[in-house]
């Protein structure tokens, strides 16, 4: 079963995301977010669907067993802004040749 407080937790420290930053991005207030983020409470489900949006992912991917360093990796890339994705296609544009 997944701990739903250290998932967040997870994907707050793989976006580097402070928890401001999660409450900014999901629309869910902060004392919220902190509090899920501690343990003290479970988010609802509406809550958890916010939360997983911010990091551009959908709840069934949120509680999958394991995640993989695939997803990791698609899950920080959605997060680039334009110029860090360019930069990026152009590392593997260079590789490719």
């Amino acid at each position: 079963m997944i701990d739903v407080k250290a998932k967040i937790n997870y994907l707050m420290e793989t976006n580097k995301w402070t928890e401001y930053e999660l409450s900014r991005r999901s629309g869910v207030h902060r004392s919220t977010i902190a509090s899920i983020a501690r343990g003290k409470n479970s988010p609802r489900v509406d809550t958890l669907n916010d939360i997983c949006e911010a990091f551009g992912i959908s709840i069934s991917e949120f509680f999958k067993e394991e995640s993989t360093d695939v997803d990791s990796i698609v899950s920080r890339y959605r997060h680039l802004d334009e110029r860090q994705k360019l930069l990026i296609r152009n590392i593997f544009e260079l590789l490719d040749n």
